[in-house]
């Protein structure tokens, strides 16, 4: 209902997932263009989100805190919180993913740069 803070697209390009100022994250079919999931959180949300994959090769949506360095990995499947990432003191303002080695660059207002292990969170 409120403005959409972040926006991504998944690596295969066959999923999107818009998350809003009031909490809400919705994932969408990019073929069909249909919503197929939606939950209302009490997470208030910052402008960075990406695409990961754990170990067992689940797809997860990590998206940043608005006011503190935290952030939060979601199950794509059952939009459930699975995990908690606190390696930045300051907001976080970019993810990436990178398949290949299965890490995630975060960098946050202070402009530090921290390079994770998707699989375990450090």
């Amino acid at each position: 209902i409120g403005p959409v803070v972040a926006l991504c697209l998944d690596p295969s390009e066959d999923m999107v997932a818009s998350i809003g100022e009031d909490g809400l994250i919705k994932l969408y079919d990019v073929s069909t263009f249909d919503a197929t999931a939606m939950v209302k959180t009490n997470q208030s949300f910052g402008n960075a989100a990406c695409f990961l994959q754990d170990a067992a090769q689940d797809s997860l949506l990590a998206i940043s805190d608005a006011s503190n360095g935290t952030i939060y990995i979601y199950s794509t499947t059952s939009l459930q919180p699975v995990q908690t990432v606190s390696l930045h003191s300051k907001p976080v303002t970019a993810l990436a993913y990178n398949s290949q080695h299965k890490c995630c660059v975060s960098a946050d207002e202070q402009g530090i740069l921290e390079v994770w292990d998707c699989t375990t969170g450090s």
